[in-house]
């Protein structure tokens, strides 16, 4: 079980039942024990897990590179999860309070306060804890709590405690209404008893608890209990009770009544061992202000018979009233609802004076009725009974959950002004009801722009993805949406569609655009998503807006190549070592022949032209359906498609054709293995992913059916499985809900590998492994297959290949010359030898014989030439020093003094010659007798090997020359 610690805070996560480990918690009660698949409790009956954290198609860093990311399932995601999160929160709290961290016990107690339902039932139980971890609702209370130092008037409070024996810690709140009063206690218990025998240790209901701390909420002869559970039927729902097992405690008082005053008590039961407990309190729903009060003088006259409004239906007893206290009735009311109210009034002494009625509704939560919130107001009545008959809209803005006072007054006048929320009035009556808050019929939201993000890549064809959410109690279908896209003042485009699918009350989707749009690199665009359902009864949430700037494109890449025999042999220079480089035919194909910073390709365009990019992005696989002929839908469970990835990549998009909506998971998976005989097999899930489908075809259907129908265009769904490294995989796919997806069958041919070679190619399919038919006549699920590996995309560079060159040897003097200066060499003597030594481009043999060179230049590429036959003879070259020769500076940078002396008169010639025997510089002279002296310039000559040759009196002098630069 994976685990770690935060700051004397253990989180651990768990994926099996372990009773032993439950236990052993028991000693260690600042734990907050995670679970996403197993059930609690612990022997005696403790509430475990803690809570539940998101552990699905979590989307985080792995350990690839540096960079990478993946998706991945399970408790060993769910715990970083709660860890990095909580690790948050205390780094907030140390903002508000500099120099400060929560207590583990309070940090413990703060999440769990704040968690989501997440059981089929109120309050916690054995299967999800608390709840579901919630670290904004955290920090909230935190924000609220802190700052304020938990005054009177702050929302939530945050209290770290001591309690010492006999003590008891009381605090009065006034509920706010705003949301349901909630207290939460959690101390760090002394480490209990151990139970070592192991006849009697296994499901022990001894009680391990040692301080047992209790908290209690009261108001008037009312107590509000804590949570418990029972271990003898763990399944059962929560009840309020006296908890004596645990050390978290939780209090939701359901019954909130808005302006009225509680009494918070902590206190324990027994002796405190070491006569003293730190402990945390944690409240919300309070910060309120006690309602003014409102009725009429006693002695006859109107009153209100009876109400109904929502679900309220109150009939008054006979007799003259003043003020009924109606709050024990709660009336559900839901954001921009139009809801009829009927009042009935009458009178208790039989007079007809006439009389007014007037609603207040205190839809802000602040305490008071203001002027905005008297929602209804009767003309006179005069009747003895008579009804009051009117609609009442609520706002749209209000809080889900919020609960709330309705004040109802009828009083006897003729002015309507005279009737005021707060007020002592002579005759008739006042009533006062609960409302509550409820998630609206009609409410859905934009909640989120999925894709693209900032700092996405430019795309030709960037699809645009957004998060629907239903919060309302009603299911939704055929749904209208429109986005925009602008960049700056300028809409690039403008999609409208209808989402055809159905979303489930209290549920999301995400939805995927049909239309791309073109984003360009270094392009900060934005995008608008809308939702316009007609009747959406909380429409502030139906438009999201998102900045997304794209990335810019890289930097081009450099590269060069050489045509070397009858191959190419191409490089990128200076290449970055998290970089995938593409090497293409043209500028235009989509398909590259190699990938590689060091490539090699026998295909020799006639301008030896190669195209070079940084990344690639591409279509894989089958484009439609209608490739192949035949096919059908099925609710398929468990068929894979095979694939090879030559690098990472994101598997962005897919078109899917969907005969009957529901949901398909996608598993990408390694290692997949035959188990037995029975079809079945085995794998390493890599990363999953579920998604919501709605079905393409235009009728739905749920069953098998064998059809192709062009009429059915299939959609893009967004997928995002990141493939974390080349490798050979599977996506295994399975319809859940009721869903049914379409695969071609009874295709003729050989379709596999089918993709773009060096990206990913989709190589084979389950049918052989699952039925042992061909695999070769099925296409399953995958079309359209929009891929891209690891980074953006660079421009498109072209690598012209230096032309192919022959070596030739050629015989200068004494000496056998390379035409090819560069690279490395090896001099080959006899086609056997190699001469010792002889690495420069040329050499001066010793032996006669036949001499080649073997010349690899920078790039890999090797020639050799064809054999020189060499003879040595003697030459009638005489030693410099015979003429005191002298070459000053020797090497030089092309500037020396040549000096020499001659005692006989003759022609003089002087030449100097390059390493291919080539002449590059000449003088003679006519009986010339003496010393001569002169400045020779080769500075406009490369650096090389040169061969300076005197000629004088039928005698020649040979020296060697160096230029270096």
């Amino acid at each position: 079980a994976p685990e770690v610690r935060l700051a004397g805070l253990r989180l651990i996560a768990a994926a099996t039942t372990d009773q032993q480990e439950a236990d052993a918690m028991n000693f260690h009660n600042n734990v907050i024990h995670i679970k996403t698949n197993s059930w609690g409790p612990t022997d005696d009956g403790r509430i475990k897990p803690d809570l539940v954290a998101d552990g699905v198609s979590v989307t985080s860093t792995t350990s690839s590179s540096i960079t990478s990311y993946g998706t991945l399932s399970g408790t060993s995601m769910s715990a970083p999860n709660t860890t990095g999160s909580l690790l948050l929160i205390q780094e907030y709290y140390n903002k508000l309070k500099s120099g400060s961290f929560l207590r583990s016990s309070t940090l413990k107690g703060l999440a769990i306060h704040t968690t989501d339902e997440a059981g089929t039932s109120p309050g916690p139980d054995y299967q999800f804890g608390w709840g579901l971890l919630n670290v904004e609702r955290a920090a909230s209370v935190l924000t609220n709590a802190i700052p304020s130092n938990n005054a009177t008037t702050s929302s939530d409070l945050v209290f770290e405690n001591t309690l010492n024996n006999g003590q008891t810690f009381t605090r009065t709140v006034v509920a706010s209404g705003r949301v349901p009063l909630k207290a939460t206690i959690c101390w760090t218990d002394p480490k209990g008893s151990v139970n070592t025998n192991a006849a009697t240790n296994l499901n022990d209901r001894a009680k391990k608890l040692v301080n047992d701390l209790d908290i209690r909420i009261t108001r008037g002869t009312q107590t509000i209990l804590p949570w418990t559970l029972n271990v003898e039927n763990p399944a059962a729902a929560a009840q309020k009770g006296d908890n004596s097992i645990d050390n978290v405690e939780r209090i939701d008082a359901d019954s909130t009544i808005p302006g009225q005053t509680y009494t918070i008590t902590v206190s324990h039961k027994g002796t405190l061992e070491r006569g003293t407990q730190n402990y945390a309190l944690i409240v919300s729903g309070v910060g309120g202000t006690t309602y003014c009060a409102s009725s009429s003088n006693p002695g006859g006259g109107a009153f209100i018979d009876s109400v109904s409004f929502s679900n309220i239906r109150f009939k008054n007893s006979a007799g003259c009233k003043t003020y009924t206290n109606n709050t024990n009735l709660v009336g559900d009311i839901q954001p921009l609802q139009t809801l009829p109210i009927t009042v009935r009034v009458a009178t208790c002494d039989a007079t007809t004076q006439s009389r007014i009625v007037k609603i207040f509704i205190d839809y802000n939560n602040n305490g008071v009725f203001d002027a905005s919130e008297l929602v209804a107001t009767s003309t006179v009545l005069n009747s003895t009974a008579q009804n009051f008959t009117t609609n009442i809209t609520t706002p749209s803005g209000l809080t889900i959950g919020a609960i709330t006072l309705m004040r109802v007054i009828v009083q006897e006048t003729l002015t309507a002004t005279d009737i005021t929320a707060c007020n002592n009035f002579a005759k008739g009556e006042t009533q006062d009801y609960r409302l509550q808050v409820v998630s609206p019929s009609n409410d859905l939201a934009l909640n989120n722009i999925v894709s693209p993000q900032s700092g996405s890549c430019s795309n030709p064809a960037q699809f645009i993805t957004v998060n629907i959410a239903n919060n309302g109690s009603v299911s939704q279908s055929n749904i209208p949406l429109t986005v925009t896209v602008a960049n700056g003042a300028t809409t690039v485009a403008t999609i409208n569609t209808t989402y055809s699918g159905t979303i489930a009350s209290l549920s999301s989707i995400d939805y995927t655009f049909q239309t791309p749009f073109n984003a360009l690199a270094g392009v900060t665009y934005t995008i608008t998503a809308r939702v316009t359902l007609t009747g959406d009864q909380f429409p502030s949430n139906n438009q999201f807006v998102a900045t997304v700037a794209y990335a810019a494109n890289p930097s081009v890449p450099t590269g060069d190549g050489v045509i070397c025999n009858t191959s190419a042999i191409l490089r990128a220079l200076n290449p970055t070592a998290s970089t995938n480089y593409y090497w293409y035919p043209t500028n235009t194909s989509n398909i590259p022949f190699a990938t590689g910073t060091n490539v090699s390709t026998t295909s020799l365009p006639t301008d030896r032209t190669y195209y070079l990019q940084k990344e690639a992005r591409g279509s894989i696989g089958a484009i439609s359906k209608l490739i192949f002929p035949n096919g059908g839908y099925n609710s398929f469970a468990g068929n894979f498609m095979y694939f090879t990835s030559s690098s990472p990549l994101t598997i962005e998009t897919v078109r899917l054709y969907i005969g009957n909506p529901g949901k398909v998971r996608f598993t990408l998976a390694r290692n997949i293995t035959a188990s037995g005989t029975s079809g079945a097999f085995t794998y390493n899930a890599v990363a999953v992913k579920t998604i919501d489908v709605y079905n393409t075809r235009p009728v739905a259907n749920g069953g098998a059916l064998t059809e192709n129908d062009p009429l059915d265009s299939g959609a893009v769904y967004r997928l995002d499985l990141n493939v974390p490294s080349a490798f050979d995989y599977g996506i295994i796919v399975e319809c859940l809900d009721g869903a049914t997806i379409y695969r071609n069958n009874g295709i003729t041919g050989t379709p596999y590998p089918f993709g773009i070679n060096n990206i990913m190619n989709f190589t084979g399919n389950s049918v052989s492994l699952q039925t042992g038919q061909n695999q070769n006549q099925f296409w399953y699920f995958f079309y359209d297959t929009r891929v891209s590996t690891a980074g953006c995309i660079s421009d498109r560079i072209p690598i012209v290949a230096s032309a192919n060159s022959t070596a030739t040897v050629s015989q200068i003097a004494d000496s056998l010359v390379s035409n090819i200066k560069t690279g490395t060499f090896q001099w080959v003597f006899n086609d056997t030898a190699t001469v010792i030594g002889a690495f420069g481009s040329s050499i001066k043999p010793t032996r006669s014989g036949n001499y080649k060179v073997l010349v690899t230049d920078a790039l890999g590429c090797s020639r050799i030439s064809a054999n020189v036959n060499y003879t040595v003879t003697a030459l009638n070259t005489v030693s410099p020093q015979e003429i005191k020769l002298t070459v000053s500076p020797n090497p030089s940078n092309g500037l020396f003094q040549l000096s020499f002396e001659v005692a006989n008169r003759s022609d003089l010639s002087i030449e100097i010659l390059n390493a291919s025997g080539q002449r590059v510089y000449s003088n003679t002279q006519s009986g010339f007798i003496g010393r001569f002296t002169k400045t020779i310039n080769l500075q406009k000559l490369s650096s090389e090997f040169y061969l300076l040759k005197i000629q004088h009196d039928k005698k020649t002098y040979l020296q060697k020359i160096i230029l270096l630069r």
